[in-house]
């Protein structure tokens, strides 16, 4: 399976934006008031949000709440998981506070489908 990737930069107020490789804008993520961050969709859809975990790394939940995976911190980014354990992808950070996420899936947790 190919990889795909994201491109996220840090915006005003706390929004993250996310874009495809290809630089159409698909989504983007903000911290919530209890510690979460909300992920939408490029319509403004609210798709899951993510937590702390208690022994680090983040949680991920779709908009039902429902377990969409988990991201463990390593020292060269972080390592992206499936609900199941599967590594589905990785992500690197910039010096400018930038991300980029490659992906193994098929889709990106921004599509509309899901």
């Amino acid at each position: 399976m190919s990889q795909r990737k994201i491109f996220s930069q840090k915006g005003l107020f706390g929004v993250t934006n996310h874009y495809d490789e290809s630089g159409r804008y698909i989504g983007y993520s903000q911290e919530g008031l209890f510690g979460a961050t909300n992920h939408y969709d490029a319509s403004g859809r609210n798709v899951g949000y993510s937590m702390d975990a208690l022994l680090g790394g983040r949680n991920h939940y779709d908009a039902s709440n429902i377990n969409a995976g988990y991201t463990i911190d390593g020292l060269l980014g972080e390592s992206h998981y499936d609900r199941r354990g599967k590594k589905v992808g990785y992500s690197t950070d910039s010096l400018f506070g930038e991300s980029t996420v490659w992906l193994e899936e098929k889709d990106y947790p921004f599509d509309d489908e899901g």
